[in-house]
């Protein structure tokens, strides 16, 4: 997951890759407020926990 952020204009563009299974990606651009990346990185953990690794 790559985040590049715009500060002027208080948004982040998101792109998550899969590199490893479908070769696709998407990228989002979403509004930056406080509690955005404390969101994000628990529905990643959901995400892990759901669906873990091989690798893990």
């Amino acid at each position: 997951m790559f985040v590049e952020r715009d500060v002027e204009e208080e948004r982040a563009r998101v792109t998550v890759k899969d590199s490893a299974g479908s070769l696709t990606s998407v990228t989002v651009t979403v509004p930056m407020d406080d509690s955005w990346f404390d969101d994000a990185y628990e529905r990643l953990e959901l995400v892990r926990k759901t669906w873990p690794s091989a690798e893990a």
